[in-house]
């Protein structure tokens, strides 16, 4: 079955919709994350227990929003090209570009990282 060339960029603005969803709830829990530790470092802090509480339930929050986030680029990736395709069928040569599924969970590892190297090093478990 080909898409028409409407119904390919309907399906790929739905996908991509859907995955700015799931980086829009990725940005906002590393932002709480980061700014409820911070808060709370000028003061007495956490326990050392707390915060790496926080940052293994953080930690743990990531792992499954990469998941999804790579499903999610796989999919927009597969639109993408199934746009392209009917653009080209139908005489409309569309330059759809989308980073790859690999790029974005390495894009989404390393910002994980920077937060939780960040609450720990606020936190003050290394010091």
């Amino acid at each position: 079955m080909t898409l028409g060339v409407k119904e390919a960029l309907d399906a790929f603005q739905a996908q991509n919709n859907a995955a700015d969803k799931l980086w829009a709830y990725f940005s906002a829990v590393s932002l709480a994350v980061a700014g409820y530790v911070i808060s709370y470092s000028s003061g007495d802090g956490f326990s050392t227990a707390r915060i790496l509480a926080i940052a293994g339930a953080y930690a743990i929050f990531c792992v499954n929003n990469n998941m999804a986030l790579g499903a999610a680029q796989s999919l927009l990736v597969s639109l993408a090209q199934a746009a392209r395709d009917s653009g080209g069928a139908g005489g409309v040569p569309l330059d759809i570009r989308v980073l790859s599924c690999r790029a974005v969970r390495w894009g989404q590892a390393l910002m994980a990282c920077a937060v939780i190297i960040g609450t720990l090093i606020f936190g003050r478990v290394f010091g």
